[in-house]
């Protein structure tokens, strides 16, 4: 067997990304942790995630001749921390499934279940916290600025000017001619 894991940092290609949610992404596709070919679950997965969970990592991968991702490693600094394996696809429809898309699905609810778990175990960790009211009160001052307070604004009365009813503006626009004139041709 070839030695992937030995020529691919020397020879390979190296793209920096993270790991969220226990998966990876690279070369618009997305890679699932594990080793020896196999994908991770259970145990396993929760040390791995332990590992690279959040943190920036360096992929080195080999692809193929059509540019298709062969092998990925990741790594943080020089240390190698797993294998990344393509996210298995499968058939949702139990009609159109055949028994791969069954061991996929299957692998796929391990592998989500295994998360879950470790997010669990994450937040179980942490400590619950109370906050307790401290009892100081800020300092008051005597500075105000009125704009932010209109219940606090003097309200000045005007007389107001009242226009009659019978106002007729139409005549006036009517006979209201520009102080030049076009011609029609220099309109256009």
């Amino acid at each position: 067997p070839t030695n992937y894991r030995g020529i691919i940092p020397y020879l390979g290609h190296t793209t920096k990304t993270s790991c969220n949610v226990g998966q990876v992404k690279l070369q618009s596709s997305e890679f699932l942790l594990g080793n020896d070919g196999k994908i991770a679950t259970g145990e396993e997965l929760i040390k791995l995630m332990t590992l690279i969970e959040g943190q920036q990592i360096t992929v080195k991968w080999l692809d193929d001749n059509y540019y298709n991702v062969l092998k990925a490693y990741a790594f943080i600094g020089d240390r190698f921390i797993c294998e990344l394996i393509a996210k298995p696809v499968y058939h949702r429809a139990k009609v159109d499934q055949i028994p791969e898309d069954v061991i996929a699905r299957e692998l796929m609810s391990k592998y989500q279940m295994s998360i879950e778990g470790f997010a669990n175990k994450r937040r179980k960790s942490i400590d619950k916290i109370t906050v307790l009211e401290t009892g100081f009160a800020p300092k008051k001052t005597s500075f105000k600025i009125s704009e932010l307070h209109p219940s606090e604004k003097k309200i000045e009365s005007a007389a107001v000017a009242v226009m009659p009813d019978n106002l007729d503006f139409e005549d006036e626009l009517n006979d209201f001619e520009p102080a030049y004139k076009q011609s029609l041709i220099d309109r256009f």
